[in-house]
This record gives structure tokens, sequence and C-alpha cells, in this order.
């Protein structure tokens, strides 16, 4: 069971990290143009553990998260993704928002994270589901974050049993 924590990891982070809106928000529109190896900087703001105060230092946008599974018998398994989506306070305002967005950076982190694992389209939730592997995800709780320089949210996402 715990090798299967690290691949739900991995796959996890391969979502986060290969979607557009998210690479945008946290690196720029012109991401692909400003670094040459794309796969290291994304790897400073998306962080497979929760928050530390030591890890973050820059003045930017992160995401962090982490996989739990809560209970388990020989028929099913619960799996809980909690993901925090904080910035830096300095940053929270745009001076352009993303169109049909809305809120603070990191509510508008937070939308993108939803819509990615939690798409009302059912061929997108199918395809989530295949790509990650397991049942549909689904959002059950939105907290807030506040530490020293940093605001954000927390999010609770449930998966109800593994397919």
């Amino acid at each position: 069971m715990l090798k299967q924590l690290g691949e739900y990891k991995d796959r996890l982070y391969s979502i986060l990290a290969g979607d557009n809106k998210i690479r945008c928000l946290l690196l720029g529109e012109d991401y692909e143009d400003k670094f040459d190896d794309l796969d290291s900087e994304l790897e400073k703001y998306i962080c497979p553990h929760l928050y530390t105060e030591p890890t973050v230092t820059e003045t930017h946008s992160y995401i962090f998260f982490e996989i739990y599974i809560p209970r388990t018998t020989t028929a099913v398994k619960t799996m809980k993704i909690f993901i925090q989506t904080i910035c830096h306070k300095n940053i929270t305002k745009y001076k352009e928002k993303p169109k049909n967005y809305y809120g603070l950076r990191y509510d508008v982190l937070s939308q993108y994270v939803e819509e990615l694992l939690c798409p009302v389209d059912k061929e997108n939730r199918e395809k989530i589901i295949r790509r990650f592997g397991i049942g549909r995800i689904d959002l059950s709780s939105v907290d807030l974050f506040l530490s020293n320089d940093f605001v954000g949210h927390s999010l609770t996402f449930s998966v109800p049993d593994f397919r």
C-alpha cells in the first residue's frame, strides 16, 4: 500500500505540472520562453509534500500536496488528497485576472485545481479518472491557509474507492 502512495503522488504531480493554466499562473504567461529546464522550475512551485516554513522562500505562488489512505479493507480503499494553494501576501492581487475567474491569485489557483481534478464535463472527468487510475475525485472541503507572509486555501479531495 505504501508503494501506491508514491505512485499516486507521482501521477498527481504529473497532472498538476502538465496543465497549461497552472503553469501559466505559477510561471507566467510566456513560461515556455523563459525557462531552459521547465521541469526543474515547476518542481520549485509544485511540491509533493505539505507546506513547511523553510520550504517557501520566494514571493511566489505554490501548490503543495499530500495523499493519504485513511481506510482500507480487502475490497475498498478510501483515498484523500490534500492540496494547499498559497501565494505570498505581496502578490495576491492581479493586474489583470484570467477571464471568467474570480477572487485573488490563490482563489484562481484553487479554481484551476478543482476544474482539473473534478471536471464538470463527463469526457474530461473520465480522462482524469483514467490518468490518475482511481475512482472519481470529489472536493470535500476548503479551509483557509495562513502562515506568516503566505495566504491561501487548503483543499481536501476524497476518492471514495479505487477502481
